[in-house]
């Protein structure tokens, strides 16, 4: 039901999106709305931190946190620092100079 009344109230229908259509809409989550209240609260109604934490059933660094996020909503993922940034040798020279000690670590020996 809550579909239907999403459509009915932004009427989807009307603009002629059908249930079928490649578009959907989705309506908000409770985090996502939790989030928006966050900032609304401290923004608009210029409440601090402890009380609006107080009254969305939230921490106080949740609220900063929730800020944060819808601040930086729109920018870009970014990656990982994880690779290869300094290596020399190639990954089959590498496997080739350790193969010696690995014989050795997984006989017990001492490295």
């Amino acid at each position: 039901m809550e579909g239907a009344l999403w459509e009915e109230q932004f009427g989807l229908q009307k603009k002629g999106f059908s249930k079928h259509s490649s578009f959907v809409m989705k309506p908000p989550q409770p985090l996502e709305l939790r989030k928006a209240m966050t900032v609304i609260l401290m923004a608009k109604l210029s409440l601090d931190p402890n009380s609006t934490a107080e009254l969305l059933g939230t921490s106080r660094c949740t609220t900063f946190r929730d800020r944060l996020e819808v601040r930086n909503q729109d920018d870009l993922q970014k990656g990982s620092w994880g690779g290869r940034r300094r290596f020399t040798m190639t990954m089959e020279q590498e496997r080739e100079f350790l193969a010696e000690w690995e014989a050795k670590a997984q006989s017990g020996g001492i490295l």
